[in-house]
């Protein structure tokens, strides 16, 4: 990402570069007005290229996890609201990945063999085979809370979306713990 997005370093600096020949103590209304206007327009331009390039890259994945990966190395600029909304479709994709992997995992929840099976099969004390399965379920659903994150951002528990997500989460957790 570092090396990609390098070359829109130059384009970041040009938009700024509206208010370096202005004063902003002396200058009239209408100066900064026109140096806010010159900024939000190279800002939007700018923005329509990177968005462009994430939608390359997410076009050119095949499956969910590598959507994941690309989306996580933009993370930092996602929290701008064109880059989200120019990107709503893949959002539903991921969202969709995240369900899915979450009914998957209440499923081989539910589906678990008896402790006795597991510790006769992997030769280990039945505690011990629990406290494995416990763990694999507790990893899994830690990769499912990272995975809504990177979609929802940081207030997922909190949105119509994200909530019920939160909610399975934390009730496979508990029966864990």
């Amino acid at each position: 990402l570092q090396t990609g997005l390098t070359k829109y370093a130059t384009l970041v600096n040009e938009a700024y570069e509206a208010f370096s020949s202005i004063s902003s103590l002396v200058c009239s209304n209408d100066t900064w007005g026109a140096a806010m206007d010159i900024f939000r327009a190279r800002s939007a331009s700018l923005e329509a290229k990177i968005a462009g390039i994430l939608r390359f890259k997410l076009n050119c994945c095949q499956e969910a996890s590598e959507m994941f990966a690309v989306w996580d190395s933009f993370q930092p600029l996602l929290s701008r609201a064109r880059l989200r909304a120019n990107l709503q479709d893949f959002h539903q994709v991921l969202f969709d990945s995240v369900l899915f992997d979450v009914s998957k995992l209440r499923i081989r929840f539910s589906n678990q063999l008896p402790d006795n099976q597991v510790s006769q099969l992997m030769d280990i004390p039945a505690s011990s085979s629990r406290v494995m399965q416990n763990r694999n379920i507790e990893r899994r659903i830690k990769s499912i809370i990272k995975k809504a994150n990177l979609v929802f951002g940081d207030e997922w528990k909190n949105s119509e979306e994200g909530r019920p997500v939160h909610d399975e989460c934390k009730s496979m957790l508990e029966l864990v713990q």
